[in-house]
């Protein structure tokens, strides 16, 4: 029986989270965050059981550059893949995000398929990487 992928979404639109959860829900277990404060909580108490992020860049409390900067100074957390969603096309968004640990962006809104796709590869690659080790 194969189990489901854990799946975070990080994001302060309910709407967002919504969505993301419909399109998701029959490949992977989800669990939610408002943003990455509690998104930190998450990873905090389950970390272990977290296969992929899906992070939301532009939030109250925390948002997902500094999310990240506290996902790169923990060695665990480092190793689970962070999926970047987001509508914001600021020029050097990307480059930053990926200096700071990001695997790879998906843009809002959501094409489903494309947002499958590549979180499953990212998926996939971490857990090429474990079996590697």
């Amino acid at each position: 029986m194969d189990c489901k992928k854990n799946v975070l979404i990080i994001d302060d639109s309910a709407i967002n989270r919504k969505i993301c959860c419909k399109l998701l829900q029959d490949t992977y277990t989800l669990l939610e965050a408002a943003n990455g404060e509690e998104g930190l909580r998450v990873l905090k108490e389950r970390a272990s059981e977290i296969d992929a992020v899906i992070l939301d860049l532009v939030m109250p409390v925390m948002d997902g550059y500094e999310f990240l900067e506290h996902i790169a100074q923990n060695e665990q957390w480092k190793k689970i893949p962070i999926l970047i969603a987001t509508g914001d096309n600021e020029r050097g968004a990307e480059t930053r995000c990926l200096q700071l640990g990001a695997w790879d962006f998906v843009s809002k809104p959501y094409l489903p398929e494309v947002l499958r796709l590549r979180l499953k590869n990212i998926i996939d690659l971490s857990q090429m990487s474990l079996l590697k080790k």
